[in-house]
């Protein structure tokens, strides 16, 4: 799950680059940079403003709060509905709790994920949580996964 949501971060990067330099044009014409730049380079340079790299996710944390700056109205990054922004967070949250060990990343798992709910003490942890049942045939990763699939559809919808 760590490296699918990397993977997941990677492509917002490439659609926000590409959309802020003209390589990728979005199906909808009022997704407009603010200002085209010339490349991929001075893109991911002003993005990251001197950072070695580029946090995407919390999505209103980051990528809700960047996208104005760079995109008439923040289009398409700003109207997420909520079940798109539900399941960023829900990714966000079994990411860190999967990457961090901290009591924080836990509790936040544990109230989003276990708390109120009939899991099985066997899976009541991050990674056998993912591999526990959704629905017939089909895990939780698998539905985390698809979910975001979902997410990037009406991004570049």
């Amino acid at each position: 799950m760590i490296a699918y949501v990397a993977f997941f971060e990677a492509q917002l990067e490439e659609l926000f680059v590409g959309l802020m330099t003209g390589q990728l044009i979005h199906s909808q014409s009022h997704v407009r940079p603010v200002v085209i730049l010339p490349n991929k380079r001075a893109a991911k340079s002003i993005i990251s403003a001197g950072r070695a790299y580029v946090d995407w996710l919390p999505y209103e944390q980051h990528l809700k709060r960047r996208a104005p700056s760079f995109f008439v109205d923040g289009a398409p990054f700003v109207g997420l509905d909520s079940v798109s922004r539900a399941a960023l967070e829900k990714a966000t949250t079994i990411r860190n709790a999967l990457a961090h060990a901290s009591d924080h990343s836990q509790k936040s798992f544990e109230k989003k994920f276990i708390t109120g709910r009939q899991i099985p003490v066997s899976q009541r942890r991050p990674a056998p949580y993912l591999r526990g049942q959704h629905s017939i045939g089909r895990t939780r990763f698998d539905a985390t996964v698809s979910e975001l699939v979902l997410v990037m559809q009406q991004l570049t919808s």
